[in-house]
This record gives structure tokens, sequence and C-alpha cells, in this order.
């Protein structure tokens, strides 16, 4: 049995190392060991090592999106077993491949964190809005492109519902973006705003259409925004909020995570997205596979930077081991 394993070392310029290093053992009785067969690529794992995210600089590895086999498991596991195909939290019960769960969680979990565990639009996804409460997501552009000859946006929402897509790009830039996103909402009141963006004009774009009183604003990197009305509830989407020790409860322009236990909420909803995933409610993303394993996380990551993926044109997936 192998002894070692490769590690990808992420440099400030995106430049990847590889290394040898010992196959990590159980040193507590409620950790999993899981062979990474694939994992996933977001902009966070160039963000960080470059001092963009500065709030989880000291994150000790990326590659959050995994799917693989579980190798091994401590004395209080009860619930996996050597050999089960799992994927980053959840077990892995569908019959989908290990580049397709390796798109799904950090994804899923973020948006329940952000709907559910910060701003508490419904108390879970199983629960229904009060009629016509509108909700702005600012996205990448790229799902506007076309997947399976249509826009991937057009697959994920229903415009008989009223669901909408404003593209931020238009003639007139952030003001006309403004109006247009008054304009739909025909004289309701915005009070929630998820901003997976968070860069450059994006959350200024939020402020403004949001209820100076009942706003609440939660995006994905901290940081201070100025001039923002007072009653306007700013706060920070991070997945780690998860887990035990989680030490950002504050940063920059206010609270990170969730209230109450975030190892709680990410086990409900963990077991909820493999449940979706068995019966086809939630569909993987698109993917492109980074070729030449290991040695395509350098490629992945500088293709992520450049903005050449994303959004329709596919989720980088790394293939680092055969099953």
């Amino acid at each position: 049995m192998a002894s070692t394993r490769k590690e990808a070392h992420i440099h400030k310029d995106t430049s990847v190392t590889i290394h040898d290093a010992p196959i990590p053992t159980i040193t507590h009785p409620s950790q999993i060991l899981i062979k990474v067969v694939v994992a996933g690529c977001n902009p966070k794992d160039w963000k960080m090592q470059a001092g963009i995210l500065t709030t989880i600089s000291d994150c000790p590895n990326s590659g959050d999106d995994i799917a693989g086999i579980v190798h091994a498991i401590g004395s209080a596991v009860t619930e996996f077993r050597p050999g089960d195909r799992v994927t980053a939290l959840h077990k892995l019960s569908a019959p989908a491949g290990f580049e397709d769960a390796a798109t799904v969680p950090m994804g899923a979990l973020m948006a329940s964190i952000a709907l559910f565990g910060i701003m508490r639009i419904t108390h879970g996804p199983w629960s229904k809005a009060p009629a016509k409460t509108p909700l702005l997501t600012q996205h990448s552009p790229a799902h506007l492109r076309c997947w399976e000859r249509r826009p991937l946006v057009e697959t994920l929402i229903d415009r008989a519902q009223g669901d909408l897509v404003i593209d931020y790009h238009v003639k007139g830039g952030g003001d006309a973006v403004v109006t247009a996103i008054k304009d739909s909402l025909k004289g309701r009141t915005l009070s929630y705003a998820f901003d997976a963006i968070s860069e450059k004009d994006s959350p200024i774009i939020c402020t403004r259409v949001l209820d100076p009183s009942t706003g609440k604003l939660t995006l994905t990197l901290p940081q201070k925004l100025p001039n923002i009305p007072s009653g306007i509830e700013q706060t920070t989407t991070m997945a780690g909020a998860l887990w035990e020790g989680f030490k950002g409860e504050r940063a920059p322009g206010g609270k990170v995570g969730i209230e109450g236990s975030g190892r709680d909420f990410g086990l409900a909803m963990s077991r909820l997205v493999g449940r979706w995933l068995l019966d086809g409610r939630l569909k993987a993303h698109p993917w492109l596979l980074a070729e030449g394993g290991s040695e395509g996380v350098e490629g992945a990551l500088k293709g992520l930077r450049a903005g050449r993926a994303g959004g329709a044109e596919g989720k980088y997936v790394v293939r680092i081991a055969v099953e």
C-alpha cells in the first residue's frame, strides 16, 4: 500500500508545485480520511494565496470541492465505511460520476448559508417565502452563455414565477442596472441581496436598490462598503462557518458566518443535498476537466484567475487519482 500522496502547493502568482507528502492518519475518533479522486476548483483557491481573501489566509489547503472514496474512519464514525463514494460533506449515494459530484458542494452550501443561515429568508428550502418576496442575486455573466442551446441561467429560473435576468454589462453601466432592477420591482420593497461576485461596483449596486431600512446584503468577499445606509445589514457568507473553531465572527463590513451551530446547519444541509442528488432535484454544474492530473491544477487556477471558465463554460475539475 502506498505511503505517500501528491500535494499541490499554490503560490502567490498562482504557480503550482507538486510535492510528495505522507498519507495522513486518523488522529480523532470523528475523523474520516478520503482518497480524493476528483477535486473542483474555486476562485478562493487562488485568491487566498494571492492575498485577496485575507480573512481565511491561514487556511492550510485549497480544493474544498472533492469527490472520492473513504480510505479510513475514526472509531466514532457510524455512517461511513471504507470504500464509500463520498463528496465533500455528504455521502454520494447518487449515480453521479466523481466529476459531477465535485461541482456541487461549495455552491450548494454557500447558497444555503446565505439564504437560510444568514439572511433567513425562510427556515430552509423546504419552506416557502412570503408571497412576492423579491431576492436579488449577483452572479458571473458566464451564466448568460449557452448550455444545451440556451443560456445556462434559463435552465435555473422560472419566468412564470416572476424570475428574470438583467445583464450588468448593458450600456449605461451601473446606473442602467440600478434602473432595470428598480423597474422590475414595480414598487415592491427589496430586502434581500446575495452578491456572489462582491467585486468592483457589484456590492454598491446592491446597496442602491435595497430598502434602506430593512435591506440585508451578504457578500462572498469581506469588505467595508462606503456610504451605505445605516439600516442595511451587511454580512459575509463563508463556508468555513460550518466548522467548529471558526474564527471569522467579525470581518470588515459586518458579521461573518451564521448564528447558532454552523456544524449542525452543515450536517442538515449536506444530508439534503445528498438526497436531492439522488432524486434528481439537484443537478451537477457543467464542468471542464483539466488535463494532466495533479499537474493540471496550475492551468485550471490560472484559467479561473483569467476568467476563462465559469458558468456555462464549465467549472474546472481535476482528476487526481483513479477509482
